[in-house]
């Protein structure tokens, strides 16, 4: 089973979000840092080595915000994401080559940007869990 950790990583009241690598067709999009679980890889472990590779940046886990469990768009294989606060002390970004663009953006810039249909579905499910 595929496992994914993503990370809402905040500095100064803001959240990173990076762009992706424009794939053979063209197709872009805005994402929050983070990626595959590797074998023998906690998911907390996972997404502070993926920010660390995508950005350079040195973060720390404040706390698990959500576990769900996924269908493909096929619908034949599910799969785990995990969604995590993580903090950061400095806002320096050196991006990988799979990013070629990235911002530090407020609540209402995410609520109101174009696409990033996932970044908002977790800044929803974020704002869930700071109200429960």
């Amino acid at each position: 089973m595929k496992h994914v950790a993503k990370a809402l990583l905040m500095y100064d009241d803001k959240f990173l979000i990076l762009k992706q690598t424009p794939n053979k067709d063209g197709f872009s999009f805005w994402e929050n840092p983070g990626g595959k679980v590797e074998v023998n890889e906690s998911p907390d472990f996972a997404v502070l080595r993926e920010i660390l590779e995508e950005t350079g940046i040195h973060a720390k886990v404040e706390e698990k915000i959500r576990e769900e469990e996924i269908l493909s768009k096929d619908n034949r294989a599910p799969w785990t994401r995990n969604l995590f606060l993580c903090s950061c002390t400095n806002d320096v970004v050196s991006l990988s080559h799979e990013h070629v663009d990235f911002k530090w953006v407020t609540e209402g810039e995410i609520e109101s940007m174009e696409g990033g249909k996932r970044i908002k579905v977790d800044l929803k499910i974020y704002q869930d869990f700071l109200n429960k």
